[in-house]
């Protein structure tokens, strides 16, 4: 171990987290500023019978963030990842097949700012987080975490291809959003056949890592 390191074993459980995220990690926390992860088991979010989908699983940087029909495709599969950077722990929302997070195009957030994925950065566009989080199947808000604005679906009527996007809250059904971390993963971008469930209920493991 380097001297301008120290290696630090700790829960992470803030009570802002969701309990997807690993509820012990061992990290090696470099005093030089550079990040520590942690991630969570992944799981579908869910609105309506639709999932938010990477379309055509992310393969480049601003592919688009849709709604389509859950199929349990890595595409469809994201986790969270809490980094922490000296006193600072964010997190991040990233997808399974294609290892890029969810994004807002330009770093603008804004009523209508349609959602994309994007190479991990760090950055303040890529902030989300589950707020009311509820394991027994409650829904739940996802907000950016930076601009306070909360993920919406388009529309009265969902529909395959339909667009999320940043918007006020305003209590209605369209920005209310089912995690479910550690559901079964059937493959398909992944890499993986199956995952730990991350509610303690089963030794599944399909990948050696997140």
């Amino acid at each position: 171990m380097r001297k301008d390191q120290i290696t630090v074993k700790f829960r992470v459980t803030p009570a802002r987290l969701t309990a997807a995220v690993i509820a012990t990690a061992s990290i090696t926390l470099g005093l030089s500023g550079t990040p520590a992860y942690a991630s969570g088991a992944p799981g579908e979010i869910k609105i309506g019978g639709y999932c938010l989908d990477a379309q055509n699983s992310g393969p480049y940087d601003g592919a688009a963030v849709q709604l389509y029909p859950c199929n349990g495709t890595g595409a469809q599969y994201w986790y969270e990842r809490v980094y922490t950077s000296g006193m600072n722990t964010k997190v991040q929302l990233v997808n399974k097949a294609s290892g890029r997070c969810l994004d807002i195009p330009n770093n603008r957030a804004h009523n209508g700012a349609q959602l994309q994925v994007w190479t991990c950065n760090q950055s303040d566009a890529q902030r989300f987080r589950f707020e009311r989080f509820n394991p027994s199947g409650g829904w739940t808000t996802l907000v950016n975490d930076t601009s306070g604005l909360v993920v919406d679906a388009p529309g009265r009527i969902w529909h395959t291809g339909g667009r999320p996007y940043l918007h006020e809250r305003n209590g209605t059904a369209a920005q209310n959003w089912y995690f479910t971390p550690g559901s079964e993963y059937h493959g398909g971008g992944g890499g993986c056949s199956d995952l730990p469930d991350g509610l303690g209920r089963g030794p599944k493991r399909g990948c050696a890592e997140l």
